[in-house]
């Protein structure tokens, strides 16, 4: 058809982009856009040598004749007579006139080699005249049915400087086809290099051809280039949101520090009085009982003179006068209240810790002390400095100049003091990081005890710290700079480092940053770092690392690798008997047990919902029961698709759901019937108590639930809104626990069938503020007893309820000796079968049994239990002398050179991860050469071969895991720069590494 052709050669190609017409003469310029040449003509201004293309403002040079100089496009040009002829043919309506002749009869035919149109009698002569020969003549219906399509119109355009002569030639030199009269008047030859047209076309073809491809792959990139920067600017608007939340949550987090910061400082202002209060008490019992026998000596002396015989008076007198000298004798008190009152206030101890942290990078100071300025918050409210035991306010002079009290005109001695030539030392920032947040009041002790400043600054990615001395008595920066270097490599020592891969858990970034913040609050001497590949490291002692692991996974709903999603069994630490749920095999931790009069079983433990044999469970679900994370997300994923599928098709048929209301699913893949989603408010501030009926409310529908609608007779409930819905934990727990008070009350109808009810949850901290709240309010549960009810016999592991704790009385744990009568520091159970240690602590035999068979050493005091044993991949060790080495501080003696070498390979059975690849790796270590070096290289060779130098795990320093490590045995590695980067001087390294040998059973 003809106007397939039409259709193939859209509008806009044949529309000058200036005037919005179809182009009239196209003139083509450098950069290949064409545009009409009048339009051109307009569009340039008078004078200028250069048109800018007003598609894409590249620039033409123009010739002396302007825009009449610039090439015509021919190609556009014909395809313009081509397409209007197409056009005319398809869509006219009126008769077509000849272009031959000035006849009026109809056009039949059209020459695509002249362009014409021919009515049937120039048809007859077209085909005859010698001159036209060759020429393609078709008719209109043949144009119309588009059988000449391919076929382009033979027009062979005429040069527009010599009138009428067709181009059929083309020069090379200059690149653009010419007329015969052309190649003798402007392109002669030998200074340009003419051809016929023809000759070249097919060579001319062929680079278009190849340049076709080239834009191709030119566009292609481009629109690559073009959807990389769509993504740069939507991955930067999304980075700008994050950095505002970043900034909310730092904010919140520093109010929270200060808060904390307050509370330790009244805590340590009331240890102290309570302390001296104690004291005092004490001084005024001893001087009440020298009171009574003041007035009981003196009365019988009066009685004896007035009323006694001389021999009586005589008899008595030696005894009197002894106790007469005894009791005036002049002894006041040991401390007098005027004395503890002025420490206490003078002191003003705890308050200046207010004055350091990272909120102004960590400048740390004391009363009378310079406070040099290097706050890093831009417009940073003055901060608190304490001066003569009062709290006062400063302002930090930015440009490193004095320091003004901004409520007092008169400016204290030492704010002019000046601080020159810190001591500086360079430390790995994140166990810096660790320091602030966990040790901040041990760094404080230094600085009073010294009388320093320690400054800590971030420059490039390290960590500096400098040590200033003031002109202060006694002030020593070098003893402070000693003592912060003993603290850092004994917190060095202590902790580790763990990571919890969840890049491949595909958990919301929002859930993960919550999870982190609540972990923080919960566990403040954890601290936890989100690295860039979406993981979360966790620093901290080995005990408190792995506990804020597990309490990462509960919150997020995901399994620990290498552990079962379950409740644990007998767990240390953790009071309440390991019991089963129903007829299954999974145990848990029961934390509250109690049996009301109508014999229902009311419980409170610690484990996984998900891993429950009762018949219902709740679920801790969002209004439209989109089950993603946290319980719902960790109860999707053990039941299967169909739970979501479900709870989809509630939402689709009955719409969302909304606060206290419920809705009831299969159990799916699940031990459980089935589960009552149930929504629980969110908590908001201004609607606190409203949150807390609607809580109510909603414990109270899901009982009724299962009890009215499923006929259940056992049914779990999680701490519904106090995860990231954030009720606060009492609140929760008062709330659960009105709720089911509500039902209890309603429950002595035949008709309710529950006989047990579980509140159960993987957060330890929630389950026991649940615990605690349920055992003070029993008589609300209307029990039989005074008491708590114990579970069966056959419910309990080898530890008792909780409740069997409390009836220990206040016995306490067993801290040494071989009384096995208290609890053991374990399992927090009254000891049986008690086994001593050589250290004389004692505990359950099983319990440290179990504990021995992880590390050879008492879980109390650390002491080495027979034989130590590491876990040390195989490797070598060597070492040499050298006098050519000397180290820093031993400038007397060379140097023990220490070499460790170990290949990568696969973990063994007692390695964290059995079967997984470790990477390898090298050190060189130095010991001084003297009697107490060569005696040390002797113990290290001891403790390497007992596999004790090294491990497997994970890199402080670097973050990466499945590595061959340090086993908390302190090497120098540089000859030089201090302890700080762990080489030499260090005055104390060789009896703190002695000691690290002894603690591992090395002496």
């Amino acid at each position: 058809m003809a106007h397939a052709l039409i259709k193939e050669i859209s509008d806009d190609f044949l529309t000058c982009q200036i005037c919005l017409d179809t182009f009239r003469k196209p003139k083509i310029l450098d950069c290949v856009h064409s545009f009409c040449e009048d339009c051109l003509k307009e569009y340039v201004k008078p004078g200028e040598t250069t048109v800018k293309c007003p598609t894409c403002q590249r620039e033409t040079a123009l010739k002396q004749n302007g825009v009449s100089g610039l090439k015509d496009n021919f190609f556009i040009l014909n395809l313009v007579e081509t397409i209007g002829a197409r056009k005319k043919v398809q869509h006219s309506v009126d008769k077509i006139p000849c272009d031959s002749c000035a006849g009026t009869e109809a056009v039949v035919s059209r020459c695509l080699t002249c362009n014409d149109f021919l009515c049937e009698s120039c048809v007859a002569i077209h085909r005859t005249l010698r001159a036209f020969k060759g020429h393609l003549v078709v008719t209109l219906d043949e144009l119309r049915t588009g059988k000449y399509d391919g076929e382009a119109d033979k027009t062979e355009p005429t040069c527009d400087i010599h009138a009428g002569e067709k181009m059929r030639f083309y020069c090379k030199t200059d690149g653009i086809p010419v007329c015969r009269d052309c190649t003798v008047l402007d392109h002669p030859k030998p200074e340009h290099d003419v051809v016929n047209l023809t000759d070249v076309a097919e060579v001319l073809g062929a680079s278009c051809q190849s340049m076709i491809t080239e834009l191709q792959q030119a566009l292609d990139s481009t629109e690559n280039d073009i959807k990389a920067v769509d993504r740069s600017i939507v991955d930067i608007q999304t980075n700008d949101r994050k950095m505002e939340e970043l900034v909310d949550e730092r904010v919140s987090h520093l109010v929270t520090l200060i808060k904390t910061l307050g509370e330790q400082c009244k805590e340590k202002v009331e240890a102290t009085c309570r302390q001296d209060v104690k004291q005092l008490y004490g001084e005024k019992e001893r001087l009440e009982l020298k009171k009574v026998r003041l007035a009981s000596t003196q009365e019988l002396t009066q009685t004896l003179l007035s009323r006694g015989t001389d021999i009586e008076v005589a008899s008595a007198f030696r005894q009197i006068s002894q106790c007469r000298d005894e009791l005036c004798t002049a002894t006041g008190p040991e401390r007098t209240a005027e004395q503890v009152l002025h420490a206490t206030t003078e002191k003003g101890e705890g308050c200046d810790v207010l004055q350091g942290r990272e909120e102004w990078k960590t400048l740390l100071a004391i009363s009378d002390m310079v406070t040099r300025p290097t706050v890093s918050l831009p417009n940073a409210a003055p901060r608190p400095h304490l001066h003569k035991g009062q709290l006062q306010h400063i302002d930090d002079g930015l440009d490193g100049g004095q320091v003004h009290d901004s409520h007092h005109k008169e400016v204290n001695r030492a704010s002019q003091t000046t601080l020159d030539d810190p001591i500086k030392i360079v430390m790995d920032p994140d166990i810096m990081s660790y320091m602030k947040q966990v040790n901040g009041l041990e760094v404080l002790d230094i600085i009073l005890k010294n009388k320093s400043l320690i400054v800590i600054n971030y420059v490039n990615g390290q960590t500096e710290v400098e040590f200033f001395g003031s002109d202060a008595a006694g002030s020593d920066p070098n003893n402070a700079l000693e003592d912060f270097t003993t603290l850092y490599q004994k917190i060095h020592h202590g902790i580790v480092c763990k990571t919890l891969k969840l890049r491949s858990k595909h958990i919301p970034p929002d859930d993960v940053s919550k999870a982190v913040a609540k972990i923080t609050e919960d566990l403040p001497r954890v601290m936890l770092k989100t690295t860039a590949d979406k993981d979360v490291m966790f620093y901290g002692t080995d005990r408190e690392v792995q506990e804020a692991k597990t309490a990462m996974c509960e919150h997020l709903g995901i399994a620990e690798r290498g552990r079962r999603r379950r409740g644990m069994d007998g767990a240390a630490g953790m009071p309440g008997a390991s019991s089963r749920g129903g007829t299954g095999t999974v145990r848990f931790t029961e934390w509250f047990n109690h049996t009301t009069k109508e014999g229902i079983q009311i419980v409170v433990a610690h484990g996984d919902i998900t891993q429950q044999s009762v018949d219902v469970i709740a679920n801790n679900a969002n209004e439209h029961l989109s089950h993603g994370s946290g319980v719902a997300g960790a109860i999707s994923r053990a039941g299967g698709p169909s739970v979501q599928q479900e709870s989809s098709y509630h939402v689709k048929t009955y719409g969302r759901v909304r606060v206290t209301e419920t809705a009831v699913t299969g159990g799916g893949q699940l031990p459980c019937k089935n589960i009552i989603h149930a929504v629980g408010p969110r908590w908001t501030h201004g609607r606190e108590d409203a949150n807390v009926r609607e809580l109510q409310q909603t414990c109270y529908n899901i009982l009724n639930e299962a009890s009215a609608t499923l006929k259940a007779q056992s049914v779990a409930i999680p701490a519904i809104s106090s995860g990231i819905f954030g009720m606060p934990k009492q609140k929760c727990a008062e709330s659960l626990l009105s709720g089911l008070v509500q039902f209890l009350q309603r429950a002595n109808s035949p008709s309710c069938t529950l006989r047990r009810i579980i509140f159960i949850d993987m957060d330890q901290a929630t389950v026991k503020v649940l615990a605690d709240t349920f055992q003070l309010s029993t008589s609300a549960l209307t029990s039989t007893t005074d008491s708590v009810s114990q579970p069966p016999p056959d419910q309990f592991s080898q530890t008792e309820s909780r409740k069997s704790h409390t009836d220990q009385g206040d016995k306490g744990s067993t801290s040494g000796g071989d009384d096995a009568t208290g609890d053991c520091p374990m399992c927090m159970s009254g000891i049986t079968d008690p086994k001593s240690l050589p250290c004389k602590h004692t505990f359950c035999r099983v319990c440290i049994d179990t504990a021995l068979s992880y590390k050879s050493q008492c879980p109390m005091c650390n002491t080495i239990v027979g034989e130590l044993k590491g876990n040390q991949p195989q490797g070598r060790m060597n070492w040499y002398t050298t006098k050519g080495t000397r180290l820093a501080g031993y400038e007397n003696c060379g140097a023990i050179v220490i070499n460790y070498h170990f290949s990568s390979g696969t973990q063994g059975s007692d390695h964290p991860n059995p079967g997984r690849r470790y990477s390898g790796t090298s050190w060189c270590a130095y010991l001084p050469d003297n009697e107490e070096g060569r005696e040390l290289v002797q113990l290290l060779k001891r403790a390497f071969d007992n596999r004790l130098v090294f491990t497997i795990g994970t890199s402080v320093t670097t973050g990466a895991t499945d590595t061959v490590v340090w086993n908390d045995i302190h090497h120098k590695i540089n000859v030089s720069g201090g302890a700080s980067s762990y080489g030499y001087p260090d005055p104390g390294y060789l009896a703190r590494l002695r000691e690290e040998l002894a603690a591992k059973g090395i002496k």
